[in-house]
C-alpha cells in the first residue's frame, strides 16, 4: 500500500476516515455548524481514490480498525507520515497506551469530532 507524492499547497482542511457511517455523520454535521471545511471517507481505499484533491496541510483523523480494508489506520497513518503530512490524529475506543510507538502522531483521540 502506497500514497502517491503530493505538492505543498496553502489549503487546510480536516478529514476523517472512518467505516461507520453514524460517526462520519455526526462529524459531517458538527463541521457543517462550524463551517469547518471536512471531508469523509469511508476507508483508505476510498481516501486514495481520491488523493489528488489533498494537500499537505489537512489535518487527518483515521479510525485504528476498518472491517472491510485489509489496512488498519495506523499503517494508513505512518504512510501518510512518510509523504510528509504531519497533521494526523488516530481515533479509536482502543487506549492511547496502544499505540506510543507511533511517534509522529498529533494524537489518539475517541470518536468524537474535535470541533
Amino acid at each position: 500500500f502506497e500514497l502517491p507524492y503530493l505538492s505543498i499547497n496553502k489549503n487546510s482542511r480536516t478529514i476523517l476516515i472512518d467505516d461507520d457511517e453514524l460517526v462520519r455523520t455526526t462529524w459531517l454535521l458538527k463541521a457543517k455548524r462550524q463551517g469547518i471545511d471536512f471531508l469523509t471517507f469511508k476507508n483508505p481505499e476510498e481516501l486514495l481514490s481520491n488523493f489528488s484533491n489533498l494537500d499537505k496541510s489537512d489535518c487527518f483523523y483515521t479510525d485504528s480498525e476498518f472491517s472491510n480494508s485489509k489496512i488498519k489506520g495506523q499503517e494508513l497513518a505512518c504512510e501518510l507520515n512518510q509523504i510528509g503530512f504531519e497533521n494526523i490524529y488516530l481515533t479509536t475506543g482502543y487506549s492511547p497506551d496502544e499505540f506510543k510507538q507511533y511517534q509522529f502522531l498529533k494524537g489518539v483521540r475517541t470518536k468524537a469530532p474535535p470541533f
